[in-house]
């Protein structure tokens, strides 16, 4: 089982997310984050997620986090195997 990093949005712009080679649950914690998975992060709204808040994140799937407030976010990935 592999380890993730934590990812901080430490920024106003998008941040790219690590690929995960499984399915994972990542969770959002201290401060809301927009959330997406398109290829340009830009053209697309994507979720935002609230501290406490998971969303699934399937295999090979790369993303993209923002802070959705001017104070960033961590989104928390970890295996759910």
């Amino acid at each position: 089982m592999p380890d993730y990093s934590d990812t901080t949005a430490d920024q106003q712009g998008w941040k790219a997310l690590p690929v995960p080679t499984e399915d994972v649950a990542a969770q959002c914690r201290i401060a809301p984050l927009r959330v997406t998975f398109k290829a340009a992060p830009g053209d697309t709204a994507g979720w935002v997620l609230q501290p406490g808040e998971a969303i699934p994140i399937k295999n090979g799937q790369a993303g993209f986090i923002r802070p959705e407030t001017a104070l960033g976010g961590v989104l928390v990935i970890e295996s759910i195997g």
